[in-house]
């Protein structure tokens, strides 16, 4: 009888281990959020360079710890007035700035990022930033309603 030669059975390859993918995706989301934060960090040193250059630290910091506080209670009703009033540097450049805000502040209603509020003619302006959602926050007293 012949003798019949078996051949060697194939060596099992190994399934790549998800570890490696794991760590591939740290590793992005972790440069993701590097490069967000520098961009962040490159925007406030930027205005903080430009704010000394004009000697005027003191509205830079004013205006960080007035987005702190604003984002905090984010779901208030702010006057438009009383916000603004922190930056104008000069008393004459008070009704341009305003001319502005309101400008800017009505185009934001428009996307629907804020609601704004004004009980009668000539009254102060609130406005309030909207839910994630962009269903009116709180309290429902939206741009329509009196408050």
């Amino acid at each position: 009888m012949a003798k019949v030669y078996q051949m060697p059975a194939k060596p099992q390859r190994q399934r790549p281990s998800w570890r490696p993918r794991r760590l591939i995706a740290i590793i992005v989301a972790a440069v993701v959020v590097a490069i967000a934060v520098f961009v962040l960090f490159l925007n406030a040193y930027t205005d903080w360079l430009w704010f000394g250059e004009a000697h005027l630290r003191v509205v830079f910091w004013t205006q960080i710890w007035s987005r702190i506080v604003v984002g905090a209670a984010s779901g208030d009703w702010s006057c438009l007035d009383e916000y603004l009033i922190r930056y104008v540097v000069e008393p004459a450049m008070r009704p341009t700035v305003l001319a502005s805000s309101l400008a800017a502040t009505l185009e934001l209603v428009r996307e629907g990022k804020v609601e704004l509020h004004q009980q009668s003619a000539f009254a102060p302006i609130f406005l309030r930033k909207r839910d994630e959602t962009g269903e009116p926050s709180g309290d429902g007293a939206g741009s329509s309603t009196t408050q």
